[in-house]
C-alpha cells in the first residue's frame, strides 16, 4: 500500500481544524479565491484562514495555489498566525494552572499543538 503525502490545501485544512473555530475570528471578508473552486471540500477552511488574517494576500485577487507544495515561509506564516489567534485560549488555561500539575498539563497541551502543526506542515515531499 502506498501512502500519499498531504497536499498544501489538505495541510491548511488540518491546521485549521487543529484549533477551536472560535479562535479563528473573521476580521474581514476575503472574497473569492481565484484558483480554488467554491465546491472544493477545503475551500471553507482556506477562506477562514484568509478571513481571520492567518493567511494574507498582497493583491486584491487571492491566489492560493492549492496544488503547490507548501513552502516553509507559508508553513511559518500559518504556525505564527494560528499561535497568535489561540493565545487568548491558552491564557484562560494558564489561569487554571495554579499548581505544578496544572502547569505541566498546560505545557503538554502547548507542546502537542506545536509539534502536531509542525509535523503536518513541514513534511518532506
Amino acid at each position: 500500500m502506498t501512502h500519499r503525502r498531504a497536499g498544501k490545501k489538505s495541510k491548511v485544512y488540518i491546521s485549521t481544524n487543529a484549533v477551536p473555530k472560535s479562535a479563528l475570528v473573521k476580521i474581514n471578508k476575503c472574497g473569492r479565491i481565484a484558483d480554488l473552486d467554491d465546491s472544493d471540500p477545503f475551500a471553507d477552511s482556506i477562506s477562514l484562514l484568509y478571513e481571520s488574517r492567518v493567511l494574507r494576500s498582497n493583491s486584491k485577487e487571492i491566489n492560493f495555489r492549492p496544488d503547490d507544495t507548501i513552502t516553509r515561509v507559508e508553513a511559518a506564516q500559518i504556525i505564527i498566525g494560528i499561535s497568535r489567534k489561540t493565545e487568548p485560549l491558552f491564557s484562560e488555561l494558564k489561569k487554571e494552572a495554579d499548581s505544578l500539575e496544572g502547569c505541566l498539563l498546560l505545557f503538554s497541551i502547548l507542546r502537542f499543538f506545536l509539534v502536531y502543526i509542525l509535523r503536518i506542515l513541514l513534511q518532506q515531499h
